[in-house]
């Protein structure tokens, strides 16, 4: 078992305290049934159908400022996983336009594909939120949560960007 750990909502860490605590198990083989399953229903849909979480499109919780700072909404989820499960909840986990499928790049930017695909297991089985979540769909297809990402980029996009990726408009005429 390989050990690991994703940055997740508050909320969800807390969900899944309690969800064990409901059925008598242990956090760590629950959260190896809800990745297996969630790999399993991932790898059965066609790619867009796929399922992600809102927490991940809207970058919730952001990562922590430092350890002396953490965010109130962020908590270390440590896991204990078999070889390839990791790998395998990454292959069918959301990444965004621009994410890189490597661990590089700007840390407020990188794909965090496993948190990604334990929340979003978690909410195919329990329900969580928090004042940033709630009133939002938990669960989203991953078709609709890029439509969604674009959206946001369009709409806070600075006007040279927005320039670069739109057609020149001729002005309209007044009467």
């Amino acid at each position: 078992m390989a050990q690991t750990y994703v940055i997740v909502p508050t909320c969800a860490a807390s969900a899944l305290a309690a969800y064990c605590q409901r059925i008598g198990h242990r956090r760590e083989p629950v959260l190896r049934g809800l990745l297996e399953s969630y790999i399993d229903q991932q790898e059965a849909r066609a790619p867009g159908d796929r399922l992600t979480h809102v927490s991940t499109v809207i970058w919730h919780p952001d990562m922590p400022v430092g350890r002396h700072n953490p965010s109130p909404y962020a908590t270390r989820l440590p896991m204990r996983l078999p070889p390839g499960m990791a790998n395998a909840a990454r292959e069918v986990a959301l990444l965004l336009p621009g994410q890189a499928d490597g661990g590089g790049g700007y840390h407020d930017y990188r794909p965090r594909q496993l948190a990604d695909a334990a929340v979003t297991a978690l909410a195919s089985e329990v329900a969580f939120t928090d004042d940033i979540l709630d009133g939002l769909p938990p669960l989203l297809t991953q078709r609709a949560a890029r439509g969604l990402f674009r959206l946001a980029v369009a709409a806070t996009a600075t006007p040279p960007r927005k320039g670069a990726s739109t057609p020149a408009r001729t002005p309209i005429k007044r009467l």
